[in-house]
């Protein structure tokens, strides 16, 4: 197909997405008759379609169980490099076991995806697009497979079968994405392991 044969051709730099200034569309500006050149011209983003374009957001998480104490933290960055950070912490039985550790790492996705979610509308909820990083295998696994896999029983003799059944809706209202990564993979994860300290 030759290049005068497509319509609406254009191109539009990362600035003039996000300038707030409105632009001219330029009625005159066509496809050059030579069918290898482009005239390029902007086309106005309403702020609708703004909106839905920053509705990209990084979230990194951390987990701890202390002595006595569960913390969790979550860190979320925008594309402005906006930095919003939630943490919390619940009581825990005495004993040291594995499963209040992922306890504790389920918590602070669920919770930071409350938090993040929270701040939009409902009709604007599906378009938001989060990446998840956390350093626990478990919430990875769980988030990206088992949880599909065990939903049909109602999580039934799963360890933290409440926790899973309050997290299953949070994975169906956005566009999520699971990562792991180690504990001191950037900043954001560091601090998320220092605030559970």
């Amino acid at each position: 197909m030759k290049l005068r044969d497509r319509a609406h051709i254009y191109k539009m730099s990362d600035e003039e997405k996000y300038n707030d200034s409105e632009q001219e569309y330029s009625q005159d500006s066509q496809v050059s008759d030579n069918e290898n050149e482009v005239k390029s011209f902007v086309v106005p983003i309403s702020d609708e379609q703004r909106r839905m374009y920053q509705l990209k957001f990084k979230l990194y998480l951390d987990g701890i169980k202390n002595p006595s104490k569960g913390n969790w933290a979550g860190c979320s960055i925008d594309l402005k490099e906006k930095q919003t950070i939630w943490k919390g912490s619940i009581d825990l039985p005495s004993n040291e076991t594995k499963e209040c550790d992922d306890r504790m790492e389920l918590i602070a996705l669920i919770e930071s995806l409350r938090q993040l979610f929270s701040t939009f509308e409902e009709a604007e909820k599906k378009f938001v697009k989060v990446s998840v990083y956390s350093d626990s295998v478990y919430v990875i696994n769980v988030a990206r497979e088992w949880i599909g896999l065990w939903k049909d029983s109602a999580f039934a003799n799963r360890p933290n079968a409440d926790l899973l059944a309050e997290l299953e809706p949070l994975l169906n209202i956005g566009q999520l994405d699971f990562t792991w990564v180690p504990q001191d993979y950037c900043e954001e994860m560091q601090l998320c392991k220092s605030l559970c300290s």
